[in-house]
Formats: structure tokens, C-alpha cells, sequence
């Protein structure tokens, strides 16, 4: 449909930037990044929406490095444009350099305020998670939880982020109650993960089912089922069901296999590490999938 619509209207810059996302998310960059130079093309130089949409390609690419450049344009040129500073910073994560996904963000914490803020101090939790320090990562999570209500009452994540640290601990109980709380898709996601974890599938299926109904009209049909896929695959790590997750990871859209499990139960960026190489493999830290699903949220604001 959408390409229906650039061919229609080829210069209606309304139609580029969804379709490059289309592609990206189908492990189609190329056709991806061809569609982001239309975009451009149809826009004042140097508009930030085309910089911004490239560097979220490139990162979903795993081309990390020409990722943080254009995000860096931003940073010089539309440092309020869609959180640049902020998705330096889990651009980091997601390449496994903690360090400097630390320094970024508290930089970018610093700087922000509302719901900017919240997310920085979101993806420090992301951090701290890896780290094992789940105290310190419970403390960002709440945070960002707080700032959120504050500047949207509809975004929640940081409080469901802070009930999976009890997936870390073994804990699906507490939270399946703490995502009880609240009705979003992600809250559902979080409540499918832990009856999984409790062996209750029927109640697992209710809730991807009503998490997958939340996410199409946001990420569409193809990622809501991709998600979701994730979502199980994120259940059989906690459960330490390390070959249905590298049996299942073949099945996620194509940006995900930048990333591959390996089969000592880390995720591991695909360029240092096979899948079932044990030596030599720099592991990502356990906020993966948290600074992975906040990526996948910041792209949905772009």
C-alpha cells in the first residue's frame, strides 16, 4: 500500500519515511536507505527527519558506526530533534560498549528534561541491568516510570522495565503482579513472558494476543508478530532454554540478526561472535532486550 502511494505521489515526502521503516524492519536496508534519499531528497537540506530516519536504519543494520554519525549530525544541528544524544546512547548498548553508552547517556540525562529525561534515565537502567546491579537499575526504571506519568500518563515503560528486573531475579510472580498495574501493550508483553515463565500457557497466549492487537496499528502487522516472537524467545532465555533460542532467532525480522545467541546463553553482536562460538565472543549486557525495545519505541516516535 504504501509503495502503491510513492508511485501515486513521488513527491509527497508524507510516504518516504514510513516506507523506509517497512523496509528496514523486512531486513530490507538497502532498499531501506535508497527510500531515506528519496525522502531527503523532497526536503530542505539538512532537514532532520531524513538525518535522524538514516542513523535508525544504520543502527537497525548493526552499521553501527555510520549510525552514531548521523545521529551526530543531529547533535550539532537539531540537538531537540527526536533525542539524538539519547540514541547514541543505546546505539552503545545495543554494540555492546557500556562505557560509552554510560557516558552518553548521563550526558544526555543532564541535559533533558520530561519525558527526554525519562528516557535517558530509562536506558542508564538499561545499563546498570547489564551490569547485574539491579538496584541501581530499579532506581532509573522508577525514575523514568515517574517522569513519564509526569509528561505523558500513556507511557509507562519504565515502570513494566522495572518489574522485568524480577525476570533476572526468577521472580515472574512479582512481576506479573507489578504488570498488573497498568493496561499497555507492553504491560501484556511483561504478563506473557511470566506466565510462560509459570508455565501457563493459555494465560501467555491471552496476553500476546492482546499485546500484538495494541502494537499493529503502531508497528504494524509484521513487527507486532515479530515482537511477540521475541517476547518468546526472551522467556526461553530466562528459563535457560538456550537452543529453542537460538533455533528460534533464524525466524526474527533481518536487523535482528545482526545480533546472535550463542550457546553460552549471552546475546552477542553477530560481527564478534557465531552462534555457537564460546571464545572470543564480547557478550551484550542483559538490558539488551530493554535497550532493544526502547529503540524500537523511539523509532515509533520518529
Amino acid at each position: 500500500m504504501l509503495e502503491e502511494a510513492q508511485l501515486a505521489d513521488p513527491n509527497s515526502a508524507l510516504i518516504y519515511n514510513p516506507l523506509a521503516y517497512t523496509y528496514a524492519f523486512q531486513g530490507d536496508l538497502s532498499r531501506a536507505l535508497a527510500t531515506v534519499d528519496k525522502y531527503a531528497a523532497v526536503l530542505p537540506p539538512n532537514d532532520p527527519n531524513p538525518i535522524d530516519t538514516r542513523a535508525d536504519i544504520y543502527a537497525m543494520g548493526g552499521q553501527f558506526d555510520k549510525s552514531i554519525a548521523e545521529y551526530e549530525k543531529n547533535v550539532k544541528l537539531h540537538p531537540e530533534f527526536s533525542m539524538p544524544e539519547m540514541k547514541i546512547a543505546l546505539v552503545y548498548l545495543l554494540a555492546g560498549e557500556n562505557r560509552k553508552a554510560e557516558e552518553t547517556a548521563r550526558s544526555a540525562y543532564r541535559k533533558a528534561s520530561g519525558a527526554d529525561r525519562a528516557y535517558a534515565a530509562d536506558a542508564l537502567g538499561d545499563i546498570a541491568l547489564g551490569r547485574g546491579a539491579f538496584s541501581r537499575a530499579a532506581t532509573y526504571f522508577e525514575e523514568a516510570a515517574r517522569l513519564f506519568r509526569t509528561a505523558d500518563p500513556h507511557l509507562v515503560h519504565g515502570e513494566l522495565k522495572a518489574g522485568e528486573i524480577y525476570f533476572e531475579q526468577r521472580e515472574p510472580h512479582a512481576a506479573l503482579a507489578r504488570a498488573r498495574r497498568t493496561p499497555s501493550f507492553g504491560a501484556a508483553e511483561v504478563r506473557g513472558v511470566a506466565y510462560l515463565l509459570s508455565k501457563n500457557e493459555t494465560a501467555a497466549e491471552k496476553e500476546f494476543a492482546a499485546a500484538r492487537t495494541a502494537m499493529a496499528p503502531v508497528f504494524g502487522d509484521y513487527m507486532a508478530d515479530k515482537l511477540i516472537a521475541f517476547d518468546r524467545l526472551r522467556a526461553a532465555s530466562y528459563a535457560g532454554q538456550w537452543q529453542h533460542v537460538i533455533d528460534g532467532w533464524p525466524e526474527l525480522p533481518g536487523w535482528f540478526g545482526q545480533l546472535r545467541p550463542s550457546s553460552s546463553g549471552v546475546l552477542t553482536p553477530k560481527r564478534r561472535c557465531g552462534l555457537r562460538q564460546k571464545r572470543n565472543c564480547a557478550p551484550l549486557s542483559r538490558g539488551l532486550a530493554q535497550g532493544m525495545s526502547v529503540f524500537m519505541i523511539s523509532l515509533a516516535m520518529s
